[in-house]
């Protein structure tokens, strides 16, 4: 019995290893709001003249720089695409220096020159006075049915070795949950709520994701918010995420989902179970034994000889009573 409490020490510790050697993933604990910047070297200019255009505070690795009409209020269709410059990003966050062919838009003025990453979700622009181009009214863009599109991201926090093992064994479990919301708008959206929680399919709730919302959104910008949150024991199988942000039209939901599967749990009950078994094995032999033992032990008692095919005799009957007989 003592060997197989020691096995299972064993493969209890050998699981602990396991999940320490395990590479963590460093997780942002907070959320930065990153604040695009587009600056010009001069603010009014020729068509086809040559400028310097200054750029920070883009996350994004790739930045395209353009000359807009109309205030670019209808995205790139107000832009002169054909003769847009991209540039990469510097690694440490400084300021990257463009020079730009200030090429007229399709559209008129009033123009500027914007800046944007590959999915717009990062923007900027600086108003430039476009010598010669023709001025007109602003045709605001159509607006989207659902201007903020939301998501939803759920990520094991990475803790120490208690937080490891506990995790691995079905006990409470800590997410890093980001909730990100881009107004796609051409306009300031204010009164913004978010509520998300964590649950079972077609189950109870498991937990609420405090998420602070923003005052307010301006047009083109992206929001984003990261909350640590703690999902109560016994942590197995599916779990959804759902965050409803309202605010600007419609309710959006987005929803994520995550497993966890308590390895040393399962391990261990396993173990559990090889031992209660071999327990219950060796107790029907031992019984099993001493029942064989007990047998002749009966025969013995009775003081007679048993054999097969012939009555028993006993052996305290004197010879001369047996021969009168």
């Amino acid at each position: 019995m003592s060997a197989a409490w020691r096995a299972l020490a064993g493969v209890l510790i050998g699981c602990g290893v396991a999940v320490v050697a395990q590479p963590v993933v460093a997780v942002p604990s907070g959320s930065e709001q990153v604040v695009p910047t587009v600056a010009l070297s001069v603010t009014e200019a020729e068509p086809e003249e040559l400028i310097e255009v200054t750029i920070s505070g883009f996350s994004s690795r790739v930045v395209t720089v353009t000359v807009c009409g109309n205030d670019a209020l209808r995205g790139s269709g107000d832009c002169n695409m054909a003769a847009s410059e991209s540039t990469p990003i510097n690694d440490d966050g400084s300021p990257r220096f463009v020079r730009l062919i200030v090429s007229p838009p399709p559209v008129p003025c009033p123009c500027l020159i914007r800046a944007s990453s590959p999915t717009n979700d990062q923007a900027a622009v600086a108003p430039i006075v476009l010598t010669g181009h023709p001025t007109g009214p602003l045709v605001p863009a159509a607006e989207p049915a659902l201007p903020l599109v939301v998501s939803i991201r759920a990520d094991r926090s990475s803790g120490g070795l208690l937080d490891s093992i506990r995790a691995s064994l079905g006990g409470p479990t800590a997410y890093d949950v980001t909730v990100t919301i881009r107004n796609t708008a051409t306009h300031v959206i204010d009164g913004i709520g978010v509520a998300a929680t964590a649950g079972r399919r077609q189950g109870p709730v498991l937990a609420t994701v405090d998420v602070e919302p923003p005052a307010s959104i301006a047009a083109g910008a992206t929001w984003e918010d990261t909350v640590r949150v703690e999902l109560p024991a016994p942590v197995w199988g599916n779990v959804r995420w759902v965050a409803d942000v309202s605010g600007g039209g419609p309710t959006v939901e987005a929803t994520d989902d995550t497993s966890s599967l308590p390895v040393l749990l399962v391990i261990a009950t396993g173990v559990l179970l090889l031992v209660a078994l071999a327990l219950g094995i060796r107790l029907v032999v031992r019984v099993r034994n001493r029942r064989r033992r007990q047998r002749p032990e009966l025969g013995a008692a009775e003081g007679g000889v048993v054999k097969h095919g012939a009555p028993s005799v006993d052996a305290r009957v004197p010879t001369r009573e047996l021969e009168s007989v």
